[in-house]
Order: C-alpha cells, then sequence, then structure tokens
C-alpha cells in the first residue's frame, strides 16, 4: 500500500469514527468554529490597523498635519496657514491636501448619456505626488493643471471599470460632472483612499488671500518628510511656524498649535490600534482554551476507546500506525472545525 492509499484509508476510518459518536464531534466542531471564527475576525481588524501595508509610496515618511485650537484639541487646517506652512517650513518635501465638505455626488456622464452620482474629493495639484502614488492609466495632477476653475478629473478604477469599459484610452477624453465638461487626466486604484472613500478627485479651487479664509479650517493636510529629518525634527519646526502665525494673525491663530501625526495613526486611530493589540490577546487566550477544550474531548473520548484501541494491537496494528490513525482522526476534526469557523468570521 502506497503512503497515499494509506493516507486515503486513515481519513475514511477517521471519518467514520467521527460519524460514529456525532455529539462528540458536533460540540468538538462548535468548540474549534467558534475559537476559529473569532481569532479570524479579530485578526482581519488587527490586520487593517496594524500590519497591511498603506497603499502608499514610502508610508513610513508621510504624516498628517493638524491645528490645535483653545476651541478643538485637534482639527482641520486653513488654506491659509497651510499655505504658509508650505512656504516657511523646511522638513518636508512636500505638503498636500484634501479639502473638507467638498464631497458629495455630482452627477457623472457616462458615454450612453446615462447619469449617475459619484462620491468626490477636491485635493490640491501635489497630492498624489505627495502620496507618491502612481496612476494605472494616464497621469495624476501637475501644478500645470491648477488654476481659477480647474476642469480635470481622475477617475477611480471602479468608475472607470463600471462606466467607461475600462477603456485604456479614456485619459485627455471629456466627461461632464453636473453637466460641465471635465478633461479624464488618469484613473487611480481604488485602494488609494484618503481622509473618506472616494470615487473621483478633482482640483481644489485657489483661495484667495483674505482674512476670514485663515479662520476656516477646511483641509485635512499630509506630508512627506525629508530624508534625515524625524518627527521630532518636524514637530519642533512647525511649533515655531505656529507660534509666528499667532502672533501674526492673533484673530484667527491666538493659542492655535500644529499636531505632526504618523499617517498610520491618522487614519486609523490610536484608539483603534490599541483596542486591537488588546483584542488579539483576549481572542487568542479564548482560543487557548477551546483548543485545550476540545483536548481534554479528545483525552475522555480515548479513554473511552481504550478497548477499541487494545484490539487493534492485538490484531497485530503497530504502535506507530495507532497513532496516525488518532492523529489523523484530529486533523479531520480539525479541518472540519476550520471550514465552519472561517464563514462564521465573516458575521463578526
Amino acid at each position: 500500500m502506497t503512503r497515499v492509499e494509506g493516507l486515503r484509508t486513515d481519513v475514511r476510518l477517521a471519518v467514520r469514527q467521527l460519524i460514529s459518536a456525532p455529539a462528540f464531534t458536533l460540540i468538538a466542531t462548535v468548540t474549534l468554529a467558534l475559537g476559529v471564527g473569532v481569532n479570524s475576525a479579530i485578526f482581519a481588524l488587527a490586520d487593517a490597523a496594524l500590519l497591511r501595508r498603506l497603499p502608499f509610496g514610502r508610508p513610513d515618511r508621510l504624516v498628517m498635519l493638524w491645528e490645535r485650537t483653545p476651541s478643538s484639541p485637534k482639527t482641520g487646517v486653513s488654506p491659509l496657514n497651510m499655505r504658509d506652512w508650505s512656504l516657511q517650513s523646511q522638513s518636508f518635501e512636500g505638503i498636500g491636501y484634501v479639502q473638507r465638505g467638498m464631497g458629495g455626488g455630482p452627477l457623472l456622464t457616462a458615454p450612453d448619456g446615462s447619469v449617475e452620482t459619484a462620491e468626490r474629493q477636491s485635493t490640491s495639484a501635489n497630492f498624489f505626488d505627495v502620496l507618491e502614488v502612481a496612476p494605472l492609466v494616464g497621469r495624476t495632477f501637475k501644478p500645470e493643471d491648477d488654476g481659477p476653475s480647474p476642469r480635470v478629473v481622475l477617475l477611480g478604477e471602479a468608475v472607470w471599470q463600471r462606466r467607461f469599459g475600462a477603456d485604456p484610452s479614456i485619459a485627455g477624453r471629456a466627461v461632464r460632472l453636473n453637466g460641465l465638461p471635465y478633461t479624464v487626466l488618469g484613473v487611480v486604484a481604488d485602494n488609494v483612499q484618503f481622509s473618506r472613500p472616494a470615487e473621483i478627485w478633482t482640483l481644489s479651487p485657489q483661495f484667495p488671500d483674505i482674512p476670514v479664509l485663515r479662520s476656516g479650517r477646511a483641509f485635512d493636510v499630509v506630508a512627506r518628510l525629508k530624508p534625515g529629518v524625524t518627527m521630532a525634527d518636524a514637530q519642533a519646526e512647525m511649533g515655531v511656524i505656529s507660534e509666528r502665525l499667532a502672533q501674526q494673525y492673533p484673530q484667527a491663530n491666538k493659542g492655535a498649535s500644529v499636531i505632526v501625526e504618523p499617517i498610520r495613526t491618522a487614519i486609523v486611530g490610536s484608539d483603534l490600534q490599541t483596542t486591537s493589540f488588546f483584542l488579539l490577546g483576549v481572542v487568542g487566550f479564548v482560543l487557548l482554551l477551546c483548543c485545550a477544550n476540545v483536548a481534554n474531548l479528545l483525552l475522555a473520548r480515548a479513554t473511552a476507546r481504550s478497548r477499541e484501541i487494545a484490539v487493534r494491537s492485538a490484531l497485530g496494528a503497530g504502535r506507530a500506525r495507532i497513532i496516525r490513525q488518532l492523529l489523523t482522526e484530529t486533523l479531520v476534526l480539525a479541518a472540519i472545525g476550520g471550514a465552519v469557523g472561517l464563514p462564521l468570521a465573516r458575521q463578526f
């Protein structure tokens, strides 16, 4: 008998043994399924919060910049303050932004004339360059695209596939947003999301230098640290700049300061990261308890099967052969528990 044939025989015998003890099989399967299901669900959360690489180039060099005011410990950034940060700071390769409050659903007209809403974000011209995001088709925004009323758009991958048939020649073509013509520059992967989900991206209009705009904190700002510059270096420099701006514009910036934060912490949240670590430990302990309970069930079942094992030994089965059969039964039981537990994880 070959090894493969022997394994088939062991598996068939293991399945028959488990069927012959339905109560044991049901309890052990449910116990393992709960342990595997809960652990899989929590690991998916931890993977997104702690482990999965962000879809940006060199994400360890990316930070988000926030303003702290007397009325808010962490808020968006004033467009004029951000402009001054860009001009005065030496710690960053570039500073880009997404404009708050410019989402919603502009009407996107497809080539067949049909219309649908598409979630939009308005960004700075250098936003995707700061993130180091490469387009799937065409190119991203450039400084020369900027202007008083820029009419260029980037499409998300799903919209490109759904509404334009994944046409590789889409770059340079005209589409309509709310009835106005826009030129498509390129297509960006759907996993490139920032602050909130978006399907299309347009350029933010330029802001005039009027005092009221310094109090309007309407930007989520991302920056890329220069090589050799640490978070502490950037925080110290931004502290000096914020003090300078508070003296120059006390009406809008009195008591305001700047927070420099790693982009993963800013996107995911430090509370969620801490919670993910805690939950990983808890569910890991739960899985150990489940395994210990199943092990006790197996020991109890082995005691009840002592006569059967003695008969097998008397008929010529060696110790190694008996151990192999018992291990096969355990592996089949674990496979059934895992198969039931993984779909269960989607329900958590």
